[in-house]
């Protein structure tokens, strides 16, 4: 036979009792926390425990009435310290003679597994924060601490969104800038953002989406900044605020910081949107300065509007790229074709003093707000021929050289004309007046 008791005796049973306990028991208070723990042996990341449970034993022949406070980690191994995961803190008011012992349960308060904690083996302890004899045994480490299993899961968190501020026409393109933010424990394989407009501060599924963008990975810890472009569409015009919701099929924590709203709603408008269909000059002859030329110009509004007035600036450039740093021949202001049609420009533009060579006749067509600019420009493919001025120093054109020439050659420097570029190095300094001053000494 065989049993679990054991047989003392009876000498050393009072022995133990009445001369090794008392002995070994300190006078001043000591706490110690022992045996913590929870229905839980597996917990999703972000989630709070079913309910929590730990001990707290006064190990001394000291009376206690006061608050105890007891704080809550979350370790990777069974040794509990302040290093570990803080999980919170709780209090309970306590009346205990010597060698009482606590029980403490919660449920509704018990503590939460913080989000962005990686999956892995853990263990829930706590340490006695009171001041007492000995604080190495405040803590509830090696059997008393409790082993939980943490399955980490992923979070998005739109952090900002911020969309071109202003007016904007309808068609046109616009940027959206937005920030997201995993601080979940677990990475995303993949994600969507949807940029979404609503005429109020609250965006919504049922807002319209006026953008969709599929991404990769995005790790544990990281934030991303992203920029997409969308195309403004035909709603009612008026303002409208601009937002984003992010959305994965990896289990989140939670949702409701998965969509953010740029505080400040754009202006939506119906605009006209200009394009230079065509533009027709002379196919032979040769030009020089102060000569007439006559250019006609197809222009179409593809827009939704007709604008207020329309400026044609025409140009001759050594390239097929027309900017306004091109050699300026002359303008129009035009009443702007109705939406959906085209209409033929004609105009009779001069040539200023320009370097010899060949050179593409184009236009540039601008309107007060537009759809698009990027088909504002023509030119014709067939380039002309400009051989130089009869007289470049006359600037005003009287056939005398005077200081009406002077005035004139430096009217045009102070605005940085190209006429002024005398030396046609592309700058406008001192070497293009000593430049005209020394053709203008020489004269014609």
């Amino acid at each position: 036979s065989s049993t679990t008791y054991c047989s003392l005796w009876s000498s050393a049973f009072y022995w133990i009792r009445d001369t090794l306990i008392p002995s070994n028991t300190p006078t001043s208070l000591d706490f110690w926390g022992m045996k913590t723990e929870s229905y839980n042996t597996l917990a999703l990341g972000g989630n709070q425990l079913i309910d929590f449970s730990y001990y707290v034993h006064n190990y001394s022949d000291d009376a206690f009435n006061g608050t105890v406070y007891v704080s809550v980690y979350l370790s990777t191994n069974d040794t509990i310290s302040t290093a570990d995961t803080y999980l919170g803190q709780y209090a309970f008011n306590w009346s205990t003679g010597p060698k009482g012992t606590a029980h403490l349960s919660y449920d509704t308060i018990a503590p939460y597994i913080p989000s962005d904690t990686p999956s892995g083996q853990y263990y829930l302890g706590i340490i006695v924060n009171n001041a007492d004899l000995t604080a190495s045994n405040n803590d509830s480490s090696g059997q008393d601490a409790h082993p939980i299993f943490v399955v980490a899961r992923p979070e998005l968190d739109v952090r900002s969104v911020d969309a071109e501020n202003g007016f904007h026409c309808v068609g046109e393109s616009m940027d959206v800038d937005f920030s997201v933010q995993n601080w979940g424990g677990a990475n995303v394989p993949n994600w969507t953002a949807r940029i979404k407009m609503s005429q109020d501060s609250t965006i919504t599924d049922s807002d319209w989406t006026v953008g969709t963008f599929n991404y990769g990975a995005l790790n544990a810890g990281t934030t991303v900044n992203k920029s997409e472009s969308i195309t403004v569409p035909s709603f009612v015009a008026g303002p409208w605020y601009v937002g984003v919701i992010v959305e994965t099929s990896s289990g989140e924590i939670l949702e409701s910081n998965n969509t953010r709203v740029d505080p400040t709603p754009i202006n939506i408008g119906f605009c006209p949107d200009l394009h230079v269909v065509s533009v027709n000059a002379p196919d032979s002859g040769v030009f020089h300065r102060n000569d007439i030329m006559a250019v006609s110009t197809l222009v179409r509004n593809n827009g939704y509007t007709t604008s207020d007035h329309t400026n044609i600036h025409f140009y001759a450039s050594t390239d097929t790229t027309i900017t306004s740093r091109d050699y300026h021949l002359g303008w129009l202001q035009v009443s702007t074709p109705f939406a959906g049609q085209s209409v033929n420009f004609q105009a009779n533009v001069g040539f200023p003093s320009m370097p010899d060579g060949q050179y593409y006749i184009g236009v540039l067509v601008d309107s007060a707000e537009e759809t698009d600019y990027s088909d504002n420009s023509g030119y014709d493919s067939v380039r002309i021929t400009y051989a130089g001025d009869p007289c470049g120093v006359d600037l005003n054109n009287d056939g005398t050289l005077d200081v009406f020439d002077i005035i004139t050659f430096l009217d045009a420097f102070e605005r940085q004309d190209r006429a002024a570029d005398w030396n046609h190095d592309g700058s406008y300094d001192v070497f293009d007046v000593i430049a005209f001053l020394s053709e203008f000494d020489a004269g014609c």
